[in-house]
């Protein structure tokens, strides 16, 4: 009793700190007031409606006067997975009699209803589908009166089964100055009753009159309705369709007007989201016909209804459980991901699964910290730790990435050379990226999901020149730069050209100004091209590329005219300490597929070791092994750590100290060339030397 007393207490409060948007039918699942909605409710939310319907009209059947006045009381209670029970309870009671009251006749019917709905987990943010079933237990006691006494005529018990489908269309959510929704419902009606119309002549209209009074339907059914609700302060009101189509009626001709059809007009007043004051009125249309056996019932001309409901959202029965909801979207798209699981790993707990949206949720965890794991076909893993306190709700939100995608980001600014203001409307465009993009108002560009490795960018905008620029993507890394754009005077001009080794390939390189004036700019990863546009005069620069030796050259820049530079950079005939790396005169060749040294490169092998032997500030060497593109990831780098470690254990032997020497390898994770020619992939297979000062 104390626990069902706080149950109640806490449901009463909950309801007045959350209002609920929907609240119990006439039968007693959420709706209006004979249609049902397909939306969900809060786990351990409950509504409870009273509900009156009265009746009056002289004449009615067989010309006589007939009265109807019931009363129903209906509940329903929502369960997590989407589940919603319900159950009503209703008396009606019926008067009928000749205008003399010469004979007259006192029915009443009572059924209990006990029914579930279930929302289908795979509906949609706006537009919510849902399966709904009851069972009800019909009883009906009629007496009547006339000058010979009374009789006495019984139906029933029977049971009667209901089967929905049920769409609701939240137009709110999608227009907010529309708040409205619009419901649908189809289902299965069985027969409750076994009551014919004799086929003898002589009283086919009485047995008429206790049809409709017993509410007595002997044929099974298929109905339908439609409603539109609208939601504003304080009140809202709604408008429904009904209608039925009756099959198994024996005899009786099954056509439009035939069969029962109504319409309803009605509102809820709210003075508090939680309460609600029902008004409504149905019209009935059709529904009358003169069948031999089993007869459709009077269709009532009029009926208004009257109630009160309450509900409330739900709050679970320990403080200590909470819950963790939030949208999987496509990290490159951004869209959401439908049919993602998240999961408890190790918990027996069933996975929360993602809507079309993207939008999941999973509810009654207890106080803790959590790892969620977030799974979908063709992206990769992710896990989240969150810590559930007091019951709290956590947002979560992530974001998957395609299997086998490496991807980084650059955020570019683009500014004047002259005057350092943005530059708007810049139409930017990467190598391996096919999409174009364009600067904003403060002359930035957001450039997500782009391949790791070098990538030349040309950048143009009105009122300046083209340039060229490169830049370095690093995967699951956001880097930041500027870069400035020189306007279009007719002082200035282009130094172009190539940068090349001795066997005519083109090189990744990066042209530096000797004075500094100038932003670093790169050549092209692909032919090793270079264009940047410079101011009339002559500029130097220093030209850089891993692996080879560097050189100096000199640009004379006439206004308006294109000069073209061929550059080429040698490796050096002995290995040489350039800055803080060794660089060698040919490359470190092994064995196909192998870690084996061959032995044309032991004698450039032995010049590192001549090299280190003078260096007096030797703190550490570093040997870093590279592969190019070729063959899976996992694969190239254990290749490129062996073969490193094997360099390693050669300069060991060769008497450097064991402890001073650091093998690593990267694979195809740091290319200095394009991986998309033999002549890229050759420069890529490579080992470097790197020396690592004393403090």
């Amino acid at each position: 009793m104390i626990k069902l007393s706080f149950l109640i207490l806490s449901q009463l409060s909950s309801a007045m700190e959350n209002p609920p948007e929907s609240h119990p039918s006439y039968t007693g699942p959420t709706g209006t007031l004979h249609t049902y909605s397909a939306q969900s409710k809060e786990p351990t939310s409950f509504g409870i409606g009273l509900t009156g319907r009265f009746f009056n009209k002289t004449p009615f059947i067989d010309d006589q006067k007939h009265s109807r006045a019931g009363v129903r009381l209906a509940l329903n209670y929502s369960l997590p997975y989407q589940l919603e029970l319900f159950s009503g309870f209703s008396f009606t009671f019926n008067e009928h009699s000749t205008l003399a009251a010469s004979q007259s006749s006192t029915s009443l019917f009572e059924n209990v209803d006990l029914g579930v709905k279930w929302t289908l987990p795979w509906s949609g943010e706006h537009l919510q589908y849902a399966i709904l079933g009851h069972g009800r237990t019909f009883t009906g006691t009629q007496v009547r009166r006339n000058t010979s006494g009374f009789s006495r005529n019984r139906s029933g018990p029977h049971l009667q089964a209901f089967l929905y489908a049920l769409g609701t269309w939240d137009i709110e959510k999608m227009s907010p100055s529309f708040p409205a929704k619009l419901h649908f419902n189809l289902g299965y009606r069985s027969p409750n009753s076994n009551l014919s119309i004799p086929e003898a002549p002589g009283f086919p209209r009485a047995t008429h009159v206790d049809q409709f009074a017993l509410d007595a339907m002997g044929y099974h059914s298929m109905l339908g309705s439609l409603a539109l609700e609208a939601r504003y302060p304080y009140v809202s009101p709604f408008l429904e369709y009904h209608w039925e189509y009756a099959f198994g009626t024996g005899n009786d001709p099954t056509t439009w007007k035939s069969n029962r059809h109504s319409a309803i007009l009605g509102a809820r007043a709210r003075p508090h989201e939680s309460f609600s004051i029902l008004l409504a009125g149905q019209l009935g249309l059709f529904g009358k016909t003169a069948g031999e056996r089993i007869q459709i019932p009077e269709n009532p001309p009029w009926e208004v209804y009257a109630g009160v409901t309450f509900s409330s959202i739900g709050r679970t029965l320990f403080e200590a459980e909470g819950r963790v909801r939030g949208y999987i979207r496509d990290r490159e798209t951004g869209l959401g991901i439908a049919g993602a699981s998240v999961r408890v790993p190790g918990s027996p707990r069933l996975p929360a699964v993602s809507s079309s949206s993207g939008s999941y949720e999973m509810i009654r965890l207890p106080d803790g910290s959590y790892q969620l794991q977030f799974e979908a076909e063709g992206y990769e893993t992710v896990t989240r730790n969150v810590e559930i306190r007091r019951g709290s709700a956590v947002v979560a939100d992530v974001e998957l990435r395609l299997l086998g995608s490496r991807t980084g980001e650059l955020t570019a600014q683009f500014r004047r050379a002259d005057t350092d203001e943005p530059i708007s409307r810049a139409v930017v465009s990467l190598s391996d990226v096919d999409q174009n993009f364009s600067s904003d108002e403060t002359g930035r560009v957001r450039l997500r999901q782009v391949p790791e490795g070098p990538k030349f960018m040309r950048v143009e905008a009105p009122g300046f020149l083209p340039a060229d620029f490169s830049v370095e993507i690093f995967a699951d890394e956001a880097i930041a730069q500027t870069f400035y754009l020189q306007p279009e005077p007719e002082q200035f001009g282009v130094c172009g050209g190539i940068v090349k080794n001795p066997d005519g390939n083109g090189l990744t390189a990066v042209l530096t100004d000797l004075s500094g004036e100038i932003s670093p700019f790169g050549t092209n990863p692909l032919t090793g091209e270079f264009r940047q546009v410079l101011k009339q005069g002559t500029h130097n620069f220093r030209v850089q590329a891993e692996n080879y030796l560097p050189t100096e050259i000199s640009c004379e820049v006439l206004a308006g005219e294109d000069l073209y530079i061929e550059i080429t950079l040698n490796r050096p005939e002995r290995a040489t300490l350039i800055e803080d790396q060794i660089v060698l005169p040919d490359a470190i060749y092994f064995a196909f597929d192998s870690d084996r040294i061959e032995e044309r490169s032991f004698e450039i092998l032995d010049q590192v070791v001549e090299v280190l032997s003078q260096v007096s500030d030797f703190g550490k060497l570093r040997i870093e092994g590279h592969t190019d593109s070729t063959g899976s990831t996992d694969y190239n780098i254990r290749l490129s750590t062996r073969r490193a470690e094997a360099v390693r254990q050669y300069l060991i032997n060769q008497g450097l100290d064991a402890d001073r020497l650091i093998s690593e390898g990267y694979g195809p994770h740091r290319p200095v060339a394009t991986n998309e020619t033999d002549a890229g992939r050759a420069e890529n297979r490579r080992v470097e030397f790197h020396l690592d000062r004393r403090p």
